[in-house]
C-alpha cells in the first residue's frame, strides 16, 4: 500500500479520521493523500515535509483550509517522535465534487485505500447507508474506512468481519486478512442469525466454520454466529474482548440499511462508535 487517501469535509468532527489515517500510515509506511469535500476558492497543492516546517513557502488563502491545516500541524507535532516515520502528506487538487475526487482516485494505482468520516451532526449507522457513503464504496476498488469522531486512534486488536448469513465464500475473509498482515488482531467472523431452527443454525455453524478454516490462512481466527435476540443494538460487540473494528463487505444500500438500522434508533444502548471499513468484492 502506497498511499492512503482521506475524504474529508474539514470539519471538526473529521479530524479524528486524519489521525487514524496517519496512524495507519505509518505502520505501512505509507504517504497520506487528503481530497477536500467542500468547494474552495483556492487549491491547496502542498507537500508536508514531516519536520518543523511543515508547509513551505505561500499561503493558504482559503481560511478553512487554514486552520484544518494547522490543526493538523500541531496534531502531527504532538504525536511524532524524532527520528520516528512520518508519512508525506499532499492535498488532491479536485474542485470537491466527489465524482471528480473518486475518479481522481480510482485512477491513481498508487491509492491502496480510503478513509473518510461521516458529515457533521450525521451517526455513523446514519452515513454508513447515505447516498454519499454508498458511492464512495460503492465507486471504490479499494477497502473504504469510516472513521467517526468517539473512534479511538489505535491498532486494531479484535476485528469483527461480517459474512452472509448463508455463504460459503470466505474470500473477502482472505482479503481482510491480507490487508492486517501487519497487525497482530484476532478476526471473528461474525454470521447474524435469520429467523431458523436451532438445528439448522448449528449445522450451518459447524459447516462454515469448517469451511473458513479451509479457504483463509490466518491465524488468529474464529466463527461465530449472533443469535437473532442478541441483534436490537450493537452490545455483542463488545462480549469477551471489545471490538475495535467491524468489516463489512460491499454490498447493496437495502443490505446496509437493514446492517447499520440498529444503530440509529434513539434507543439502542450501545451506538456504534468504531471504525467500519467496506471491503471491494474480491479480485
Amino acid at each position: 500500500m502506497n498511499t492512503i487517501a482521506i475524504l474529508t469535509d474539514l470539519s471538526e468532527t473529521s479530524v479524528n479520521a486524519i489521525r487514524f489515517a496517519i496512524h495507519l500510515a505509518k505502520r505501512y509506511h505509507a504517504k497520506i493523500k487528503i481530497y477536500s469535500l467542500v468547494q474552495l476558492p483556492v487549491v491547496c497543492r502542498r507537500e508536508l515535509a514531516g519536520d518543523d516546517d511543515l508547509f513551505p513557502e505561500g499561503d493558504i488563502a482559503d481560511p478553512v483550509l487554514t486552520g484544518f491545516a494547522s490543526a493538523i500541524r500541531t496534531d502531527v507535532l504532538s504525536h511524532s517522535f524524532p527520528g520516528a516515520f512520518f508519512p508525506d502528506i499532499s492535498f488532491g487538487t479536485q474542485s470537491g465534487d466527489l465524482v471528480d475526487i473518486m475518479t481522481s482516485i480510482i485512477n491513481n494505482d498508487d491509492i491502496g485505500m480510503i478513509v473518510t468520516a461521516p458529515g457533521k451532526g450525521t451517526r455513523l449507522a446514519e452515513f454508513m447507508s447515505s447516498d454519499a457513503c454508498q458511492k464512495i464504496t460503492g465507486w471504490a476498488a479499494v477497502p473504504v474506512i469510516v472513521v467517526p469522531d468517539a473512534a479511538t486512534v489505535k491498532y486494531p486488536e479484535k476485528i469483527v468481519c461480517l459474512t452472509a448469513a448463508h455463504s460459503a465464500d470466505f474470500s473477502h475473509v482472505q482479503q481482510l486478512a491480507d490487508i492486517i498482515s501487519c497487525f497482530p488482531a484476532e478476526i471473528m467472523v461474525a454470521r447474524l442469525e435469520e429467523f431458523s431452527s436451532a438445528v439448522q443454525n448449528s449445522i450451518t455453524e459447524k459447516t462454515l466454520s469448517d469451511e473458513l478454516y479451509n479457504q483463509v490462512n490466518y491465524s488468529r481466527i474464529y466463527f461465530k454466529t449472533i443469535p437473532h435476540s442478541r441483534q436490537n443494538d450493537w452490545n455483542w460487540l463488545k462480549s469477551h474482548k471489545h471490538t475495535d473494528l467491524l468489516v463489512v463487505p460491499q454490498m447493496p444500500k437495502t443490505a446496509i440499511k437493514k446492517i447499520f438500522s440498529r444503530g440509529i434508533s434513539t434507543h439502542t444502548t450501545h451506538h456504534l462508535t468504531i471504525p467500519v471499513m467496506v471491503l471491494p468484492p474480491a479480485k
